[in-house]
């Protein structure tokens, strides 16, 4: 595996970018944070990093480039190698830096990876695994094991994301979407909550705005839920946190 070295922050510190898989890697021990570029140009700004909400990264190279990045996955062949089990043979990831996963007709899941991956102490079963949500009672939340070039284990959170990212800041006021699917908006009033990783295809398209319904308790935990219903008729689930 070929890496390109960029110098940022003044030489402070080395990021590197994976040749194959296109992403930045900087890696404090024993963290690995890993961006995605979607965009470049020139600019006369000084060097530095600037993170903004649900982790982009706005950074500017000590030869005056203006790089604006995603979180990325570090290991998409092992998420692959781990979805084959599930019949699951691709994802796709948008240019807003969630991954969209195919699962039964009409239903898919809205995921966003954590930018940074953490070594773990011993060897380990690498694949998925699922653990329980710190915020919401009976919420699942999923990672990533994987082995990296140096034969390294780490893990890697894959959070479940808003489905429309983009639909929500521009129709819903005071966004908030936390790293590990937490997300707060304001709309007829404010929500707060975790978001399903299910996103379910409605019948019919809706208009051009979102939609929030009151639903029964989903999870278990006693609180009442609300349900996201996108201009395009998708659906996702938001568990109340109070």
């Amino acid at each position: 595996m070929r890496l390109t070295s960029y110098l940022i922050l003044n030489n402070t510190w080395v990021l590197n970018q994976d040749a194959e898989l296109s992403h930045f890697e900087l890696t404090i021990e024993p963290l690995r944070f890993s961006v995605l570029p979607v965009s470049i140009k020139k600019v006369k700004d000084s060097a530095g990093l600037t993170v903004q909400d649900a982790q982009r990264v706005r950074f500017v190279t000590n030869t005056g480039l203006e790089v604006l990045t995603q979180p990325a996955l570090q290991a998409p062949s092992a998420l692959l190698s781990a979805l084959a089990a599930f019949d699951v043979s691709e994802f796709t990831v948008q240019a807003n830096g969630n991954l969209q996963i195919p699962a039964a007709e009409g239903i898919w899941f809205s995921v966003r990876p954590d930018w940074l991956s953490t070594e773990l102490d011993a060897e380990t079963e690498t694949g998925l695994k699922i653990g329980e949500s710190p915020y919401e009672n009976g919420f699942i939340l999923a990672s990533l094991v994987f082995t990296d070039n140096q034969g390294k284990y780490r893990k890697q959170l894959i959070p479940p994301a808003i489905a429309q990212p983009d639909m929500l800041h521009s129709l819903a006021k005071n966004v908030s979407l936390k790293t590990d699917g937490l997300v707060s908006f304001k709309l007829d009033k404010t929500y707060h909550g975790m978001v399903d990783y299910a996103v379910t295809q409605g019948e019919e398209a809706m208009t051009d705005t979102l939609q929030v319904e009151s639903i029964p308790d989903a999870n278990g935990d006693g609180i009442a839920d609300v349900v996201l219903i996108y201009p395009n008729s998708e659906r996702q689930i938001l568990f109340v946190v109070e």
